[in-house]
């Protein structure tokens, strides 16, 4: 029993089309695609990724100004190479993604963070008074609490960066999934000074294992970015001609209607699961989108909830990481779904209340 965030529904997937999208990018007389690949990424799939933003997040964009890599890590690697690490001061939203943060200090970044609030967002008075030239956040689907950023707020965001010259980086890792109210614009899609680097993937829609990430860049930096820039491509030229093949043939397309059914059915059960195991026990954290949930339980402590889970075999983690100098007590647990089915996501919170409550 694992409440794992990450992973994803394989069920469902449409094994059977990607293989054949896979069998076809072989079969094609494209020599390109058997080694190392345009640095900057299949030429197909990047003119399939603008198609798609175009559509789903109203960004404008050519598929030249689009960058294709092995995760958003080494996105934020080249980012931070053409923004001048020696520089770079990053807002860092608190909490918030660990992975991307570990690589801002890595190389070397000083790191600001910025409060963010399940009641309240994100404080954008903090990042004024900052004095970063640069901001990471998540406002389509805040990780790990779940909030969405409201358009006032974006429009905020983006005047701070036209004013002191900074750069957002906007990662929409999980932006296709949303179960309550309408779609928020995307902050590229309202950029008007071209000051947004939108960062986007194929981990949660579509397979983890392609390791297909991607970015779109303002004018400004591609002026900077050539081919000798980049050492090499490090996403699969397989994968990625097979990707944009399946985007092609609108395979992509009609997947994502279909997970956004499953994964809102998953969603729903684990919120009813939750309100009739753990009642008044619990407070949910984040319920309008995405592929988790977090909870704070009443009067327990969490590290000792954790442990208990894990002497009966039930994975269930804590967001600790994602904050800075915060203990497992005083952070809420995470709960993922997205790999679980109906039954054993009530079977677990069943077995889970047992567990914590008797």
């Amino acid at each position: 029993m694992d409440f794992q965030y990450g992973d994803i529904d394989l069920e469902h997937f449409p094994m059977k089309t990607w293989k054949k999208c896979l069998q076809d990018s072989l079969q094609e007389n494209d020599k390109e695609i058997l080694l190392y690949g345009n640095k900057l990424g299949s030429i197909l799939l990047r003119k399939q990724i603008a198609t798609y933003l175009y559509k789903s997040r109203g960004i404008h964009c050519t598929y030249e100004d689009i960058v294709i890599s092995a995760g958003t890590n080494q996105l934020v690697r080249t980012v931070i190479s053409l923004l001048q690490k020696d520089k770079l001061a990053v807002a860092m939203e608190s909490p918030g993604y660990d992975g991307v943060k570990n690589t801002f200090l890595t190389e070397g970044c000083m790191i600001v963070d910025i409060p963010v609030t399940a009641d309240d967002g994100y404080d954008v008075q903090a990042l004024k008074s900052s004095g970063c030239n640069a901001a990471y956040i998540t406002p389509s689907h805040q990780f790990p609490l779940g909030c969405i950023m409201p358009a006032a707020k974006r429009l905020e965001l983006l005047k701070w960066a036209e004013e002191t010259n900074a750069y957002i980086i906007e990662d929409d890792y999980d932006s296709e999934f949303r179960y309550e109210g309408a779609p928020v614009a995307s902050l590229k899609g309202l950029d008007r000074q071209d000051r947004v680097i939108y960062a986007g993937t194929f981990s949660k829609s579509f397979l983890p294992s392609v390791r297909i990430s991607y970015m779109v860049l303002p004018k400004k930096l591609l002026e900077n970015l050539h081919e000798g820039f980049i050492d090499s491509q490090n996403a699969s030229p397989i994968f990625q001609h097979a990707l944009a093949l399946f985007m092609e043939r609108e395979h992509y397309e009609r997947h994502l209607r279909k997970m956004r059914k499953i994964y809102k059915e998953k969603h729903e059960m684990l919120l009813s699961s939750l309100n009739e195991y753990m009642g008044g026990f619990v407070n949910i954290i984040g319920e309008k989108a995405g592929l988790h949930l977090l909870i704070n339980v009443e009067n327990k402590q969490h590290s000792q909830l954790i442990e208990a889970a894990a002497h009966q075999s039930i994975g269930i983690y804590s967001t600790a990481s994602y904050y800075s100098n915060k203990s497992v007590d005083d952070c809420p647990i995470i709960l993922g779904f997205g790999g679980l089915t109906l039954h054993k996501i009530d079977e677990y919170i069943k077995q889970l209340a047992k567990v914590w409550f008797n």
